[in-house]
């Protein structure tokens, strides 16, 4: 059942109606709330549709329970913190940036240049 709810809001994303994709993925969190996946879709929608502060917030939940269970789980999680922490820069809102890059180096499974920018960040090349 989750997963039939996850693949109708898969294919409204596809067909570019992310309010309608959100709509199916958050019944599909309800349904399977202690599994990473929904967290991830519902994050996903959330920033495309310019609620930044809810997708970190899903994307938090999602690491905390193992997005590193699926390989191409944990790549589009780290690409989507790097997403988000790109569009917090922008706005100058450094401590959001900080917790977007506190999460990426939290997967293991991030790309190679995604983590390398979110060390640099913590690190102290950033803000």
């Amino acid at each position: 059942y989750p997963e039939a709810l996850n693949d109708l809001g898969t294919l409204y994303w596809a067909e570019k109606e992310p309010a309608k994709a959100l709509e199916f993925f958050l019944r599909s969190h309800a349904a399977s709330p202690s599994h990473p996946h929904p967290y991830i879709n519902v994050a996903a929608m959330e920033f495309e549709l310019g609620l930044t502060e809810d997708a970190l917030k899903d994307l938090a939940d999602g690491v905390e329970l193992g997005v590193d269970v699926d390989t191409r789980l944990a790549l589009r999680t780290g690409e989507l913190l790097s997403r988000i922490a790109d569009r917090y820069a922008e706005a100058k809102k450094w401590d959001e940036v900080r917790r977007a890059c506190e999460l990426i180096v939290r997967v293991r499974q991030v790309g190679t240049e995604v983590r390398k920018k979110a060390r640099a960040f913590l690190d102290g090349a950033g803000k």
